[in-house]
């Protein structure tokens, strides 16, 4: 998702004056969590990397990475002060932000960076006589774990499409579903997801599996009212036995803070994971494509200190 324009007004009215960062990055807080994911998504490998980075190069900051139900939860409790940083999906930042879709109030969240794009992949056994998202309805599908973002984005491709209502819900975080997949228990997995996933890098190690495509028609309905959910693809052989490109639906995933969260700290994170993102690119692909140019197209404002590195680097004026 590139938000660039909008993302630049928000920084613009939310920053205001530049802001001047002194003392230590670690002076308010030298112990810190990262709410992620479930183990078997991107999220969890991330956060763990960008824990060990924070905690190596910033002197006195020990850092960890704590298995959460992704977006909404963290949401929540980053913008409780329950944890330091999260990551999430672009619209639930963002809905967090105004307290709306779901959420009873609004949360001071600030963003550090984009991350990398999640792909939506519906998945089902070759096996099972789907064909198509409509061969769907009356199905048991798994749509992530209660608390996560893929649910929501789930009931909008689904509607899309005409069969949201005739859908069997099943609430499974990603290695859960895996499983019941595994087993037969399940029709169909929702993995919202940087790929190559390793839930379904498990599942088609031993099962054949199809990954479906996303109609044109949905796709262009769900753009034109949830412009945070732009067109995407998987290409082909992401996969074993996917030998041609999959048709489908992105969105950002945002490293974000409390607004309250001292900016010494937050510049020294920015700063850490861009110096060494090669490390996160070795732990998961996903990380290839995060860089400070797309890293400012956010939904919310942007935090002081990171504003302050991406300045430094040339990106923001």
């Amino acid at each position: 998702m590139r938000t660039a324009d909008i993302s630049k007004s928000i920084v613009i009215a939310g920053i205001g004056a530049a802001f001047a960062l002194t003392g230590s990055v670690a002076s308010a807080q030298d112990r810190i969590t990262i709410g992620t994911g479930s183990t078997g998504g991107v999220y969890y490998p991330l956060g763990g990397g960008m824990a060990e980075i924070f905690s190596d190069e910033i002197e006195g900051l020990s850092a960890t990475a704590e298995v959460t139900g992704a977006s909404i939860e963290n949401s929540r409790r980053v913008g409780n002060g329950e944890m330091t940083l999260g990551i999430g999906n672009a619209n639930t930042v963002y809905f967090a932000t105004m307290g709306t879709e779901g959420f009873n109030e609004s949360y001071p969240l600030q963003a550090l960076a984009s991350l990398y794009p999640s792909t939506f992949h519906l998945v089902v056994r070759e096996d099972s006589g789907i064909d198509s998202v409509s061969d769907l309805a009356g199905k048991r599908v798994a749509v992530g774990p209660p608390g996560g973002a893929t649910r929501v984005m789930a009931d909008i491709v689904f509607d899309a499409h005409g069969i949201a209502d005739d859908i069997q819900y099943e609430y499974l975080d990603f290695t859960e579903a895996t499983e019941s997949m595994k087993d037969r228990n399940l029709d169909a997995s929702v993995v919202l997801a940087g790929f190559p996933t390793p839930t379904i890098i498990d599942l088609s190690t031993t099962a054949d599996i199809v990954i479906l495509d996303l109609d044109e028609a949905a796709i262009e309905a769900v753009g034109e009212d949830h412009p945070y959910y732009p067109r995407g693809t998987i290409p082909a052989n992401t996969y074993e036995g996917q030998d041609t490109e999959v048709v489908t639906l992105n969105i950002w995933n945002v490293l974000f803070a409390n607004e309250n969260a001292d900016q010494d700290m937050i510049y020294g994170m920015t700063k850490a994971l861009f110096e060494n993102v090669e490390d996160l690119r070795a732990i998961h692909p996903a990380a290839n494509m995060i860089n400070p140019e797309t890293a400012i197209d956010v939904p919310i404002a942007l935090a002081p200190g990171a504003e302050q590195y991406y300045q430094e680097v040339g990106v923001l004026d």
